[in-house]
């Protein structure tokens, strides 16, 4: 288990940095609509977008450290549904991908 969270830890990052793209294009999109009365010249879609940036961070996945093993066993310890302070792992709403707008 311990293992299994460690090795999570990159790929999990990539997940979050892709749903935090997803819902910037998603954003850029419909300002784009909204300030363009012709909806033909529409960029590419939202989920391409993400699916893109999604596949090139797998393709640069960086490799599994001491640090992901350190936070995988916090994690444990401390069960993050119990005691959220010392969870290693936050949602996507308050990691540092929505700040960039």
């Amino acid at each position: 288990s311990l293992s299994r969270e460690a090795a999570m830890a990159p790929i999990r990052e990539c997940l979050k940095a892709a749903a935090a793209t997803r819902r910037r294009a998603r954003r850029l999109q419909q300002q784009e609509v909204a300030e363009s009365s012709q909806e033909t010249a529409r960029t590419e879609d939202s989920f391409e977008i993400a699916r893109n940036d999604l596949m090139k961070r797998f393709q640069e996945l960086r490799p599994v450290t001491l640090k992901d093993f350190q936070a995988a066993f916090n994690f444990l310890l401390y069960d993050s549904g119990n005691n959220s302070d010392h969870s290693p792992y936050r949602s996507s709403s308050d990691s540092e991908f929505d700040e960039e707008n």
